[in-house]
């Protein structure tokens, strides 16, 4: 079907059941960003139809710099959609804008303006493999609305400036993690919080099923004064809690304030020949102090592993 250029709004349900329609097509996606939806089914796009722009497949949407808003329902069942990237001054991601996008991959986003996500605005977007952002600061404060509104919910691998992040470091600066922020951020395995944080709130690492160390910039009786919603933040509570201003322990190899079996793999590749150990490496690795690294450094590692 083709829309014309005129239109500005289309009423509730005017594309319910319209089942056989697979193709929508529009003069421009200026026109398509203007619509006012009536709710679902007055998205023709809803029915699983492959969107047209000028006769050309929109697989990969770039959001114009002029778009501050995007209209709910505006992507909904879109199946020719790929990727999505928007500019920096994006505001407000519209309710279900994205929802059903089963062909969807990646959303690449300059979040710096970017202030509420609306509700189940990428609901079922199940073949989301990476999400993009620019600014962690920004995202703390995001407004997601549910769960469903964060793209993390399907995809778990997060970029920051096109680096990938297991270890996420929040920010000095940043007060509050507003809830859903990190919802489903499955690829997370540590986070490192700043004494300036004063608020986690509900579900703001829920699913967060890989997480296993909170990192704590200052002394951990300062940690007892953040306030953490405790629904939806199991994750977060059952981590392993290390305050940045502790000593380095002895046998800590790797640098992550525990040892355990991570520091003896690093430790073996070193005398295998696996790992260049360099001069400045071995003062660390030298553990029973008779400046050589060998075998009996492993076995001390081994010891100190098995009194902890």
């Amino acid at each position: 079907m083709d829309l014309g250029n005129g239109i500005e709004n289309i009423d509730v349900n005017a594309f319910n059941f319209c089942n056989a329609l697979d193709e929508v097509h529009i003069g421009n996606m200026s026109v398509w960003f203007n619509i006012n939806f009536g709710n679902k089914q007055a998205n023709p796009l809803s029915n699983q139809a492959d969107l047209y722009a000028n006769g050309t497949l929109v697989v990969d949407l770039v959001i114009p710099d002029y778009v501050t808003n995007i209209k709910d329902f505006a992507f909904i069942g879109c199946t020719s959609l790929e990727s999505v990237t928007a500019y920096g001054t994006l505001k407000t991601i519209g309710m279900q804008a994205f929802a059903e996008c089963y062909n969807l991959k990646k959303v690449k986003l300059d979040n710096s303006s970017l202030v509420t996500v609306m509700k189940y605005a990428f609901n079922d977007c199940t073949a989301l493999e990476e999400l993009h952002i620019t600014d962690i600061a920004k995202w703390c404060a995001t407004n997601f609305e549910n769960g469903y509104s964060n793209p993390l919910q399907y995809t778990g691998k997060f970029y920051i400036n096109n680096l990938p992040i297991t270890t996420l470091v929040i920010p000095d600066g940043v007060t509050t993690i507003g809830m859903y922020t990190f919802y489903g951020y499955t690829d997370l395995v540590d986070v490192i919080i700043p004494e300036t944080v004063t608020t986690i709130d509900n579900y703001a690492f829920d699913k967060c099923t890989s997480l296993e160390t909170v990192y704590y910039k200052e002394e951990l009786e300062k940690w007892k004064n953040i306030k953490i919603r405790s629904s939806g933040n199991t994750y977060l509570l059952n981590a392993d809690l290390i305050s940045l201003k502790d000593p380095i322990p002895e046998g800590d190899i790797n640098g992550d304030r525990k040892v355990n079996s991570k520091d003896t793999v690093i430790m073996k590749k070193g005398l295998l020949g696996i790992n260049e150990v360099s001069a400045e490496e071995i003062t660390v690795y030298d553990l029973n102090t008779d400046t050589k690294f060998n075998i009996l450094d492993l076995i001390y590692l081994k010891k100190l592993i098995s009194n902890a």
